[in-house]
């Protein structure tokens, strides 16, 4: 059985996108050390959300088997009854499936913003570069 199954925190300080106050998005310089801080961050959530999906594949995988060995093992009574038994026999196989599910949907969340950020500060590049390009 799953030892812990405790709520996964989704908490990474780096990860987190925390603008800079005093961005001057007419600097060009500083315009690129945004954007290589996005890209950063895009590569950093996608890594994690690539782990999270496989750590959800692992507990589906994990509780299709339970199942399966536990409507195998369990005896007596009406088919009902006994799909009724092997299914609160896997509850915590099934409990960690809904909590992998949940931790992936949350970095599905965290790599589309961190998409739309990138977007943001990838706009902002092409306009000062124009503007340059103007002057």
């Amino acid at each position: 059985m799953p030892e812990d199954l405790a709520w996964p925190q989704v908490e990474h300080p780096d990860i987190e996108y925390v603008p800079d106050e005093e961005f001057d998005a007419q600097d060009l310089g500083a315009v690129n050390r945004e954007l290589n801080r996005c890209r950063a961050r895009v590569f950093r959530v996608s890594r994690e959300l690539k782990t999270a999906e496989r750590e959800f594949a692992s507990a589906k995988m994990t509780y299709t088997r339970q199942m399966r060995r536990a409507l195998v093992s369990v005896s007596g009574g009406s088919a009902e009854t006994r799909k009724a038994l092997a299914e609160l026999q896997c509850e915590p196989y099934e409990d960690a499936v809904v909590i992998s599910e949940q931790v992936v949907a949350e970095w599905k969340k965290r790599a589309t913003d961190a998409r739309d950020d990138l977007k943001a500060v990838e706009n902002l590049s092409h306009n000062v570069r124009a503007q340059i390009d103007i002057r």
